[in-house]
């Protein structure tokens, strides 16, 4: 069984809980049951769906599409670890944009305000002309400036948090006194 290391701060942040982001899912999951009503209707009764119908295969595509675009966005969370290894942050089902930061590698750390939009061009994992970001909503976040620009080409990530002074103050407690 691996080691694994049990993180001395954990947050996890929904898109869910992002205003703009529950409308997208809305309207999304109103897709879906407007599909799912169409697919019925063509495929069980006979009764072609719209003006110009697609196929058959066609509108199983879309509905698949569309439902699994849906559920993917439901369950997609940001999480931010702080441990005695360093910090790690991933989106949960997108395993392949986990990134690890090594204390040693970090020269300062600021909470700062930003805006999701203009600064980093929305939500999620960016890279921007400030860094790299990887946020889900708010306007809070901890700006790390790394040595040596290692991870990124500016050498700053952000992390945006809920509680951003208290990710923060955890990373500050691991760092090596300079």
């Amino acid at each position: 069984m691996p080691y694994t290391e049990v993180p001395f701060y954990k947050e996890v942040q929904r898109f869910t809980d992002n205003k703009i982001m529950l409308a997208v899912l809305i309207l999304l999951g109103l897709g879906v049951l407007f599909l799912a009503y169409g697919l019925i209707r063509q495929l069980f009764f006979g009764q072609v769906f719209g003006n110009q119908p697609m196929s058959n295969s066609g509108l199983i595509f879309m509905f698949l599409f569309v439902a699994l675009l849906f559920f993917w966005l439901v369950q997609l969370r940001l999480v931010t670890q702080v441990t005695t290894e360093g910090i790690s942050i991933h989106f949960s089902s997108l395993s392949r944009f986990k990134r690890k930061v090594q204390y040693e590698d970090i020269q300062t750390i600021e909470v700062v305000s930003y805006n999701g939009l203009t600064d980093h061009g929305g939500w999620g994992w960016r890279i921007g002309k400030f860094g790299k970001a990887y946020t889900v909503y708010g306007n809070q976040a901890v700006k790390i400036t790394l040595q040596g620009h290692k991870l990124t080409l500016s050498g700053v990530i952000f992390i945006g948090s809920q509680s951003a002074s208290e990710l923060a103050s955890a990373i500050k407690k691991n760092l090596a006194p300079s």
